[in-house]
């Protein structure tokens, strides 16, 4: 009875091809991370440092000089800054590297028209955001600051963002688990970092 042929023998040719296919995988794969991690700080792209472990908001508390009925810019949530500096630093945070959304707890999206205020802990205005163009302008009194506006505002910590609503007739933004989210558009952050409306 005849057995059947044994199996080629694989030759040096063969394990070589195989290392050499590993090595230019392996290559390529660290030339793509390496191109990355360079490019990424360049594009104003969303980066690697998590904006949570950078940034911080306290909940929005609410004030209305007026009361209910007083118009919009007597009414006004005051959310205070903190700056951490994670473990082996991360990239100046400036007000550019941010968009803010107001959304429910579920995170859906509240269709209202609201501007945010960046001022300094003593109430010098820095620079607003306009949430109907979706950028930052000079404040409204950027005289206090006895400085010009500057487009790369840096956040820091003890400065404030000032919730004012649009339409007038008080504080709209009152339902229980409301949120102001900002969220990372470049600066080498990513992710997003929530406060609650109280």
């Amino acid at each position: 009875m005849m057995g059947l042929p044994p199996p080629p023998e694989e030759g040096p040719k063969d394990l070589l091809m195989v290392v050499v296919v590993s090595v230019l995988l392996a290559g390529a794969g660290i030339a793509v991370l390496f191109g990355i991690g360079i490019l990424l700080p360049l594009c104003g792209c969303p980066g690697q440092t998590p904006l949570g472990v950078t940034l911080s908001m306290s909940t929005g508390t609410g004030t209305c000089i007026a009361g209910n009925g007083s118009t919009p810019m007597d009414c006004a949530y005051s959310f205070r800054i903190e700056v951490l500096s994670p473990p082996g630093g991360a990239p100046t945070l400036t007000a550019p590297d941010l968009v803010f959304r107001l959304q429910t707890a579920n995170h859906t999206l509240i269709n209202a028209t609201f501007t945010l205020r960046l001022v300094t802990p003593t109430g010098c205005g820095l620079g607003e955001w306009d949430q109907a163009g979706t950028q930052w302008a000079a404040a409204s009194a950027t005289a206090e600051c006895g400085a010009a506006y500057a487009h790369s505002i840096p956040i820091e910590s003890g400065q404030l963002l000032l919730l004012k609503p649009g339409p007038p007739g008080g504080l709209p933004f009152s339902n229980p688990g409301d949120q102001l989210s900002a969220e990372a558009t470049g600066g080498g952050f990513s992710g997003t970092v929530s406060a609650g409306l109280a």
